[in-house]
């Protein structure tokens, strides 16, 4: 007869998405055992404990009860999916402002979705394009985790106050520039020259 004996873990069901969990697991033997993950090379009266997995473990579960089922081992396979990290989203950030387009990138090995306003959209070439608007962006995974962006686009730059680089004489134009409030765009303009400004005859 084989022997059974089951380990004890903590939560008991997966309580993230689609099997996973996105909490620590916790594997302990029943009373009156010791557990091993790695073959039987090591046996711990527990707690063992995953943090971030993707894997099929088996789990050992030996009899250290004095009686007839001393020593009996119990084999256990489970699929284990751990997955507590939310996606990274990088490039952006919430309560930026961009200017007329900007894109970002998406750190994370189980994806599942990235929406932008409630529509699932793809990259390109590992980016995802915003245009000009008011946005939220969702990024979430396999496991249900999920990270939020509300970001502003703006249809055009919002230039600052004429910066003088280079000043016009009455003969020469001068040259200044305009750093743009919300990137590092700027815009280059030219000064008129002043003109000769004569006195009275004398």
């Amino acid at each position: 007869v084989q022997y059974e004996a089951a380990p004890v873990i903590s939560p008991g069901d997966p309580d993230g998405s689609n099997g996973w969990y996105v909490s620590e697991v916790v594997i302990n033997p029943p009373e009156g055992h010791v557990i091993s993950t790695d073959g039987g090379n090591t046996w711990s009266e527990g707690p063992i404990s995953y943090d971030e997995m993707d894997d099929d473990i088996s789990i050992l579960v030996k009899s250290v009860t004095e009686d007839d089922s001393f020593g009996a081992v119990s084999v256990t396979e489970i699929e284990l999916k751990i997955d507590r990290t939310a996606p990274v989203i990088i490039g952006i950030a919430s309560d930026d402002t961009k200017c007329i387009e900007t894109s970002f990138e998406i750190e994370e090995t189980n994806l599942a979705a990235v929406t932008v306003d409630g529509t699932t959209i793809q990259p390109s070439d590992g980016k995802y394009i915003l245009e000009s608007g008011t946005h939220t962006v969702i990024a979430s995974d396999m496991a249900g985790n999920t990270s939020t962006v509300q970001i502003v686009v703006n249809a055009d730059h919002t230039f600052g106050e004429l910066v003088v680089d280079k000043k016009p004489t009455c003969t020469e134009t001068g040259s200044g520039h305009r750093d743009c409030a919300y990137c590092d765009a700027v815009s280059n303009e030219s000064i008129d020259a002043l003109g000769h400004e004569f006195g009275e005859w004398v």
